[in-house]
């Protein structure tokens, strides 16, 4: 201090000897003043503790009553973070660093006093418990600590912040029960607990909290009953506790709750009956109950919810009439009443739910006609009435909205004949009819509806031949008109549906050649011909199907030779060939067939099986074998040593070989085998020697097929494996040392190695066009365009290859421009774990725009559902974001996902303004995801970066410049004011920090004083 202040009095004495050439004007001393108490305060300010010195975790300390800033510390050396480069925080920009103010730290927001107002750490990867001193940050207003790996227990020192308006813990380990000190929190209105391991009671304190809005707390192990309390939290809007384990009734209490938008309580162990009360909240839009016990019947006053928009009461053990009254809810767009017992027929009224998308009342009890009047739905996607008891035709008039595209009433007793207009639906993807008792022909007309992806008619009492109209169905996937009376050939036409993946036409009268054209077939998987009439050879283009994996053409009236083209199909795992007259030797090119694990040939009398080379005898062994193992419950053997190893067979248990190789003898007594004893056994050709016996978990009967073998010795004594009444059958076990249960008597006969029934999917999935591209190390890039939903198929090598299927749902807002294609890249770790992917796009309203940026690409809702994943309800963005269930993911190690947007086609590339992707946060904030960056996938320039927990709401903005400060709006900054005369202008700005003590510690408050200066 000296130095300054000899250097002042030097100045002084300048000023007041003689003057110089130049004199300093008021302006210039005033600047060089503050200069030198800025250096001052630098000083002092440097030499205090705590302040604008980094700090360590090893070297802070707490003090009893700790500032805002040691606290901040204490939290970040708590949760991971650390100054030593061993920092588990994936963004910690500022925090510890010299010369800091924790304004600038990463995620913290601070008032004009400096106190924290606004801690905002989602998705940074903290560890660790959560502090009880956080306690202590007495202003704060928000805590966003969501999508982070915090582990322990709430603090019920939380409730000591009163100033909380936001508490969002979601998606993190936390365990133990609710704090009730939590209802203390008299200003909170945004409480998110959701996706944790929360246990215990909800509790009932909670009702304290009159300016809630918000309150999510599904996800969790909740237990015990919604407490009534609940019902005085007048401003609640949105409300979701379910996938708990809730039990005990629904209050009627929560009727009160008027102001309510969204009601969440699906999932969990609800009994009882719906309280008549939820009718009183007229503002409700979304009330999701499935998945529960409740009982009784569907309340009338359900109907005054005027606003309701989806209404889902599936899977519970509703009874009762379907009341009539549920056709005043005039804007309601989902309706699920799927998997209940409801009785008595349909009412007609759900005709005047004119905005209806989706009517979900399959698997219940219903009786009665389908009404003509639901055909005047004009909105109507989704129909399924499946799995009732309907009966009488089909009504014209229900094919009437020309929007739909789900059409399932399968599975009850309709009569009469398929309706013609079907063909005019041109939006039509599943047409589900199978199962029920409809005659007639199969319309032609059906080939006009060119969006079908699904066409299932099978077992029906439908005649005639194949309309080879069907051949237009340009987007088919699946064909299955199995178990009818068609006659006819097959025909030619049907080669033209180059994406169908499955075709069934057996168990029917059909006739003449196989077509050489099924060959173009190239995406079939399988293929059933089988128990038909038909005739000729097998066509040498059935090589062509490379993706096939079931070839059943047995059963028909096949003559010639196997073609030996079939040895190209890698894929292939079943032929069935048995049950025709085919002649000649088996081609040598099926020891190609690497992925076959069981081949029916028999009762083929020309078919001259022995001829066989070695090499796919040994290759078949093994085939039947694996399939021995995974159909006889292989896994739970007493003893399977090396079995499905790369081991010799030599060393797999219970077996032994002939000297060249081939399976002589199985010997797996008392081993726990379980299940049906089929055509596998006797696909070993050369064994003498088969003991089953003390297997009592073995059933079935033994195959005809095993006459064809060596077998000299055949134990099934003590297993519940039947004999067939065949006599060639018995005589031949007359001749062999064969032993058997003495209760065991004949059982009806059956034909050997026949498939079982082909099944339907329940649920259908329709596939929009996609684009894809493999990426290496990336993974896969899908891009799939237009709207509806689809199924996508990923050839992956690892080990065997194989087929992988993802859905992909696609549905655009009212507002989004045409030709908007969003993009997901998914890491190979992914690929096998990815069930869904759904993009919901939209366009948000003007008062839901962030500040500074302008939407130059779709906001789109991307949800993720990936094996024994849990249910989400959306993110709360307007009414587009809860639209659907879809699922929540936190990635794992070394998976990556990266959503792609395309920017707008009216986009101006300034070279200033690069667009960004941006992520909507829980707290109602758009926030710039790292990494994010222009690239090219799959043609489509886009805008991508990588996002790590699922459901995501992304967007692509731009940031806005600021205007320019006019005189009188310095905007927070320095004013701008010219001077009389000069010629040059100038801001100097200078942070001053005022030192203000007080009893409770040192603050700081910074204040901004402009200096303007004339050149």
């Amino acid at each position: 201090m000296k130095d300054l202040s000899h250097g002042v009095k030097r100045t002084q004495r300048k000023l007041n000897s003689t003057p110089p050439r130049y004199a300093l004007s008021s302006e210039d001393i005033v600047v060089f003043a503050l200069r030198r108490l800025l250096v001052c305060l630098a000083l002092a300010l440097f030499a205090l503790p705590g302040n604008a010195r980094a700090e360590t975790c090893g070297s802070y300390s707490l003090s009893p009553q700790p500032t805002d800033r040691q606290v901040l510390v204490h939290l970040y050396c708590n949760t991971g973070g650390s100054k030593t480069g061993t920092s588990k925080w994936t963004a910690e920009q500022g925090w510890l660093e010299d010369g800091t103010d924790i304004g600038s730290w990463h995620g913290v927001t601070t008032d004009t006093a400096g106190r924290v107002t606004r801690l905002q750490l989602q998705n940074n990867n903290l560890t660790g418990k959560i502090p009880t001193q956080l306690k202590y940050l007495s202003d704060l207003q928000q805590l966003s600590l969501w999508g982070n790996r915090l582990t322990g227990e709430i603090p019920a020192e939380l409730g000591d912040l009163t100033n909380l308006q936001v508490v969002s813990l979601s998606q993190n380990q936390l365990t133990g029960e609710i704090p009730a000190e939590l209802g203390d929190l008299t200003n909170l209105n945004q409480l998110y607990l959701n996706q944790n391991n929360l246990s215990g009671e909800i509790p009932a304190e909670l009702g304290k909290l009159t300016n809630l809005q918000w309150l999510y707390l599904w996800g969790n192990r909740l237990t015990g009953e919604i407490p009534a309390e609940l019902g005085k939290l007048t401003n609640l809007q949105w409300s979701s506790l379910s996938q708990n384990q809730l039990t005990g009734e629904i209050p009627a209490e929560l009727g009160k709750l008027t102001s309510l938008n969204l009601l969440y309580l699906n999932q969990n162990m609800l009994s009882g009956e719906i309280p008549a009360e939820l009718g009183d909240l007229t503002n409700l839009n979304q009330l999701f109950l499935w998945g529960n016990e409740l009982t009784g019947s569907i309340p009338a006053e359900l109907g005054k919810l005027k606003s309701l928009q989806r209404l889902s009461l599936g899977q519970n053990k509703l009874s009762g009439e379907i009341p009539a009254e549920l056709g005043g809810m005039t804007r309601l767009q989902y309706l699920y009443l799927n998997q209940n017992m409801l009785s008595g027929s349909i009412p007609a009224e759900l005709g005047d739910l004119t905005f209806l998308q989706e009517l979900y009342l399959n698997q219940n009890n219903l009786s009665g006609e389908i009404p003509a009047e639901l055909g005047s739905i004009r909105d109507l996607r989704q129909l399924s009435l499946w799995g009732n008891e309907l009966t009488g035709e089909i009504p014209a008039e229900l094919v009437q909205p020309k929007i739909l595209q789900w059409l399932l009433l399968h599975d009850n007793q309709l009569s009469g004949s398929i309706p013609t207009e079907l063909g005019d639906r041109i939006h039509l993807q599943f047409l589900y009819l199978y199962q029920n008792k409809l005659s007639g022909e199969i319309p032609a007309e059906l080939g006009r509806a060119t969006s079908l992806q699904r066409l299932l008619l099978s077992r029906n009492q439908l005649s005639g031949s194949i309309p080879t109209e069907l051949g237009d169905l340009s987007n088919l996937r699946q064909l299955s008109l199995w178990g009818n009376e068609l006659t006819g050939g097959i025909p030619a036409e049907l080669g033209d549906l180059t994406f169908l993946q499955v075709l069934y036409l057996n168990q029917n009268k059909l006739s003449g050649e196989i077509p050489a054209e099924l060959g173009d077939l190239t995406n079939l998987q399988y293929l059933y011909l089988y128990q038909n009439m038909l005739s000729g050879e097998i066509p040498a283009e059935l090589g062509k199907l490379t993706r096939l994996q079931r070839l059943f053409l047995h059963e028909n009236q096949l003559t010639g030779r196997v073609p030996s083209s079939l040895g190209d199909l890698s894929t292939l795992e079943r032929l069935y060939l048995h049950g025709n007259n085919l002649n000649g030797s088996i081609p040598e090119r099926l020891v190609r067939l690497n992925s076959l694990v069981e081949l029916s040939l028999w009762s083929n009398p020309q078919l001259v099986v022995q001829t066989l080379r070695f090499e796919l005898i040994r290759q078949h062994d093994r085939a039947a074998l694996r399939y021995i193992y995974q159909n006889n419950n292989g896994a739970q053997w007493t003893d399977n040593s090396n079995w499905l190893s790369d081991k010799p067979l030599s060393e797999w248990h219970g077996i032994e070989l002939h000297e060249n190789g081939q399976v002589k003898g199985l010997d797996l007594r008392n081993n726990n085998l379980r299940g049906p004893v089929d055509g596998a056994f006797s696909g070993l050709l050369v064994l003498e020697t088969l003991n089953l016996s003390g297997n009592s978990g073995l059933t079935g009967e033994l195959s005809l097929g095993l006459a064809d073998n060596y077998l000299s010795e055949l134990d099934i004594s003590s297993t519940g494996v039947g004999v067939p009444d065949d006599d060639n059958f018995r005589s031949w076990l007359a001749g062999l040392n064969f032993r058997s249960s003495p209760s065991l008597a004949p059982t009806t006969p059956t034909t050997p190695a026949t498939p079982t029934t082909p099944t339907t999917p329940a649920t259908p999935t329709t596939p929009v066009e996609v684009l894809q591209e493999d990426r290496e190390e990336d993974g896969v890039a899908i891009s799939p365009r237009g709207m509806g939903t689809g199924m996508i198929e990923i050839r992956d090598e690892e080990g065997e290859e194989h087929t992988i299927t993802i859905e992909l749902s696609v549905q655009d807002g009212d507002e989004v421009p045409q030709g908007v294609v969003p993009s997901i890249i998914l890491s190979p770790f992914l690929l096998e774990e990815v069930e869904t992917v759904s993009f919901d796009l939209i366009t948000p309203s003007e008062e839901q725009l962030p500040q500074g940026l302008r939407l130059e690409g779709p906001a789109v809702l991307v949800g993720l559902v990936v094996s024994n994943g849990g249910v989400s309800q959306g993110l709360g963005f307007g009414e587009s974001a809860a639209k659907a269930a879809i699922e929540d993911v936190m990635l794992g190690e070394g998976e990556t996902v990266t959503v792609c947007l395309p920017v707008f086609s009216s986009f101006e590339d300034d070279g200033k303004s690069i667009p960004g992707l941006y992520r909507y946060e829980e707290g109602r904030e758009w926030n710039l995801l790292s990494g994010s960056r222009i690239e090219t996938v799959n043609g489509i320039e886009s805008v991508c970066a990588d996002v790590s927990s699922f459901p995501a709401l992304v967007g692509v903005f731009v940031e806005v410049s600021e205007p320019p400060v006019v005189e009188g709006e310095s905007g927070g900054g320095c004013s701008v004011v010219s001077a009389e005369g000069g010629s040059e202008s100038f801001n100097v700005a200078f942070n001053l920090f005022l030192i203000m003590f007080s009893f409770m510690g040192v603050s700081w408050i910074r204040r901004q004083i402009c200096v303007h200066r004339d050149g």
